[in-house]
């Protein structure tokens, strides 16, 4: 539903001002046995702004409360890298609270009361199909639809992600400056045409026999196939029966339409070599074993998208970059107005 997707957004929002917390190569480190272990080194107090400040107890019971394991987070983070990663979850914690701060001062606080109204109105407004799933996927849980509504009318995240959405919609994204133009659309499409490119493009099937030991065996069973299908025999029947594709077998040896550059060298060279509907390869060997492939439909050459056919998306996307920049300048403007201090995480400080 809608509710989801709203909440996934404002998400990201948090995401993008500064909560992307752990890096994604795994690092090899000592394993720590708690959080306060981890952070031994680094002083009670954090940063400060304002008149508030950021605790390492506070992070660690953020962490405890994430239930993610100090043995993941150090394997994720480079005793190296530490001191950066805790600064940038500490920026993001006094982003989220700017942000909760702005959004109290104009009357939108989290509440189980905006969660239970916003998921009325929007469960209203989807068609009786999707209510009716919802209902049937509740129930096989054991739910009804009030008792669903009261568990995440609970939930803190919910009631942030919905107030956090009402406010977007209210304050911010009906501003003029936040409009998407026409032509702000079309200088995206134009700036970013090979992200509307479709490569050249074949449909094709294939037959495959494994190399499973004995080569002239595998040889011999491709090349009597072919002649078969070269005298008038089913391409799909022989497929079904005897390729050990799997995913080519359960459709008959169809693999749809594949772009240039998805294959590998020697299948690929071999498909894109086919021009016409019904074209047969001979005997090409790959890495996998020996294949026959089949032109299913006429090769399409490479195409861009028309403007038309992605209008809504990449207005969606600006909009949303548009957005997201507006939360980033906010918070930097008001982390200034604040006097941000941070106390053991700086590059050039040693953590005391």
């Amino acid at each position: 539903m809608k509710i989801r997707s709203m909440m996934c957004a404002v998400a990201l929002l948090f995401t993008a001002v500064g909560m992307n917390v752990i890096g994604q190569e795994e690092k090899a480190a000592p394993v720590p046995q708690t959080y306060e272990a981890l952070l031994t080194s680094f002083p009670d107090v954090l940063a400060t702004f304002g008149d508030k400040q950021i605790t390492k107890a506070q992070i660690i019971a953020n962490f405890k409360e994430m239930q993610l394991p100090v043995e993941m987070f150090a394997a994720q983070v480079a005793p190296e890298e530490l001191k950066e990663t805790l600064k940038q979850i500490t920026e993001g914690i006094i982003a989220k609270e700017i942000i909760l701060a702005e959004m109290e001062k104009d009357g939108f606080k989290p509440s189980p009361e905006l969660v239970i109204s916003t998921f009325d109105k929007t469960f209203a407004a989807q068609p009786a199909e999707s209510q009716e799933m919802l209902k049937m996927a509740l129930q096989e849980q054991g739910k009804t639809l009030d008792q669903y509504k009261e568990e995440i009318s609970k939930n803190p995240d919910a009631q942030l992600q919905i107030a956090a959405q009402a406010w977007l919609e209210e304050k911010i994204m009906n501003q003029p400056e936040m409009a998407v133009t026409d032509a702000e659309v079309e200088a995206f499409y134009r700036e970013n045409q090979d992200s509307f490119t479709i490569g050249e493009t074949v449909t094709i099937s294939h037959i495959l026999i494994p190399i499973e030991g004995n080569d002239a065996e595998a040889l011999a069973k491709i090349e009597s196939i072919l002649a078969k299908v070269k005298q008038g025999a089913d391409f799909a029947a022989l497929a079904e029966a005897e390729s050990s594709c799997p995913s080519g077998k359960r459709t008959r040896g169809s693999l749809g339409a594949v772009v240039r550059g998805q294959m590998v060298p020697e299948f690929e060279k071999a498909a894109f070599e086919l021009s016409k509907k019904g074209d047969l390869s001979g005997v090409v060997k790959t890495q996998y074993g020996y294949h026959i492939i089949r032109l299913d439909e006429d090769k399409a050459a490479a195409s861009v998208t028309p403007l038309e056919e992605v209008k809504n998306e990449i207005k969606e996307h600006l909009a949303r970059q548009k957005t997201l920049d507006f939360m980033k300048n906010l918070v930097d403007l008001k982390k200034a107005e604040l006097g941000v201090k941070f106390f053991g995480l700086d590059a050039e400080e040693k953590a005391e």
